[in-house]
């Protein structure tokens, strides 16, 4: 049998309340490569998921269709490109998650290869479907982000990027709008997971570096903004100018 190709550290969102017993919800897709994160159905209410967005989302729970479908709901509202992959053996539940935005159903206790492989088609299928729509290019203001070259040109020039700085403002791009949470960006940028403050102080100096980099290239000082507390968002629309201690 071949080997199961692994996941290159992609985020995935295990959304359960606790009494799931498939091993992919539990540890499973680890080991293969995935960087998992977890969270209960009360904390995914409280839009934990804004700051750290998921490559695809596995909801997990036990057999409370209620907990179920707005878990699945939720996640389709604020992600609505995002994969969902719902555990469950009921069909009740199977059927009113796929009206509610599930992708997928599996069995309640699949096993973590088959979870795996299903993961990686969906997010095969929605990368070809965005590619499709696009032709792999996203425009924000002056910026856009060439993701076949792997380039980011600012009024049509093209920005001199280190590899992580490109993937950190790639990054910012592909979530233009939404603000992003420093350990987001470092792991989407260099694979590291250091916590939320020992990320700050690493991504804060590659953010310092982007804006000026962007100001130089449009003149304007406000593409990236700080949440004080939460994160970086690249901004869609041009504010007026800032304080420089604002901006930091």
């Amino acid at each position: 049998m071949p080997a199961v190709q692994a996941a290159s550290g992609l985020n995935v969102l295990i959304v359960t309340d606790g009494s799931a017993k498939s091993e992919a919800a539990q540890s499973g897709l680890d080991k293969l490569g995935w960087r998992p994160w977890r969270l209960d159905p009360n904390e995914l209410s409280r839009g934990e998921m804004v700051s750290r967005p998921p490559s695809a989302v596995l909801v997990a729970m036990s057999s409370n269709i209620t907990a179920t479908i707005l878990a699945v709901q939720t996640v389709a509202n604020e992600a609505p490109a995002v994969p969902i992959i719902v555990l469950s053996d009921d069909l009740g539940i199977a059927e009113q998650a796929l009206f509610a935005g599930a992708t997928a159903i599996l069995p309640a206790q699949a096993r973590t290869s088959l979870v795996h492989a299903q993961l990686r088609a969906a997010l095969r299928t929605a990368a070809g479907a965005n590619a499709a729509e696009s032709g792999g290019l996203l425009k924000v203001r002056a910026l856009k982000l060439d993701q076949l070259r792997c380039e980011v040109t600012a009024n049509g020039h093209r920005l001199d990027l280190t590899p992580t700085e490109y993937r950190i403002l790639s990054t910012l791009i592909r979530f233009a709008g939404r603000t992003l949470g420093a350990d987001f960006l470092l792991q989407q940028s260099s694979g590291v997971d250091l916590g939320d403050q020992g990320a700050r102080e690493i991504v804060k100096v590659h953010i310092a570096r982007l804006r000026r980099k962007l100001e130089e290239a449009t003149g304007e000082p406000d593409y990236i903004v700080n949440v004080r507390n939460v994160g970086y968002l690249l901004d869609r629309r041009r504010r007026t100018p800032r304080r420089a201690s604002d901006r930091t």
